[in-house]
């Protein structure tokens, strides 16, 4: 039994079924404590965005993969013609859905992310050498960030039709910096694979302790634009459950140093509880209305 479910969790999380999982809540949880009428159509088409792009990713992160994550490495050669597969019909999915309804400017916010996502991890032929945005310093992170920020807060409220509105905004930026958070934190875990593979992240570039430290500048920022937002009434005290995040990643760092930061395993349980906060935070929020 307890096999079965460790050999469960290894392709729940080699398929990163696991951030697919959090896109979902934050597209939820996010538009509940932003009054945002979501179209339900979107609580799919955005996990599928993600899928598609990560799942994408895979294919052109062998070489880092193989140092990083083996298995995962190995399993994702050998289902190339699967995964390109599943991205195409998903792309297919995701812009059928998309144009049902609701305001059809705002999927061209869809269709910006998805060719983000694809020339993230897409070798690029320029002047005889092969390059990927995500190999340039800093750029890997702001795409990340721009694309999870605008998929999960942004695209969900205007193609239903909102107008963004200072707690979209509050959102935008708070998601953003999580998003930087967890990226960097990623990067520290696969700093051997990135160095091979000429990934210039910021450990890469300066070092775990450096980018340790950019972890709390963030994270004491983005606590501060919430704490912000609170003491001047521009945010309602049910945003005041959007520090436990800001906690969450205070506490991983003081208590864990580079023991977990280096290991996957604690990795992947922070996206989870991340994910378990947003559904939180969603739910929070409709308790409130309800009152």
């Amino acid at each position: 039994m307890l096999s079965r479910l460790i050999m469960a969790t290894g392709v729940f999380i080699r398929n990163r079924v696991h951030v697919v999982t959090c896109s979902f809540a934050a597209v939820w949880g996010w538009g509940k404590l932003t009054g945002t009428q979501l179209l339900p159509e979107d609580l799919l088409t955005v996990p599928l965005a993600i899928a598609c792009i990560y799942s994408w990713n895979r294919l052109h992160d062998f070489r880092e993969d193989l140092i990083n994550s083996p298995i995962a490495a190995r399993l994702a050669i050998r289902s190339r013609i699967a995964i390109r597969s599943f991205c195409l019909v998903g792309v297919l999915i995701i812009l059928g859905l998309s144009l049902l309804r609701g305001e059809r400017w705002a999927v061209s916010l869809l269709i910006l992310v998805m060719i983000m996502g694809f020339l993230y991890s897409t070798p690029i032929s320029q002047y005889g050498r092969t390059k990927r945005l995500k190999n340039i310093f800093l750029v890997k992170n702001l795409i990340s960030i721009l694309g999870w920020s605008l998929l999960t807060v942004v695209y969900p409220a205007v193609h239903g039709g909102a107008s963004m509105n200072v707690h979209h905004w509050f959102a935008f930026m708070v998601m953003s910096a999580t998003v930087f958070i967890v990226e960097i934190i990623w990067d520290i875990r696969d700093l051997d694979g990135d160095q091979q593979a000429g990934i210039k992240t910021i450990p890469v570039e300066l070092g775990v302790t450096a980018a340790i430290q950019w972890v709390v500048a963030i994270n004491s920022f983005s606590a501060l634009i919430t704490l912000g937002g609170l003491y001047f009434g521009v945010l309602p005290l049910t945003w005041l459950f959007v520090l436990v995040n800001n906690l969450l990643v205070a506490f991983w760092i003081w208590q864990g140093g580079r023991k977990i930061l280096i290991q996957r395993v604690w990795s992947h349980a922070l996206v989870a509880l991340q994910t378990v906060l947003l559904i939180c935070l969603g739910l929070l929020a409709v308790f409130v209305d309800a009152q």
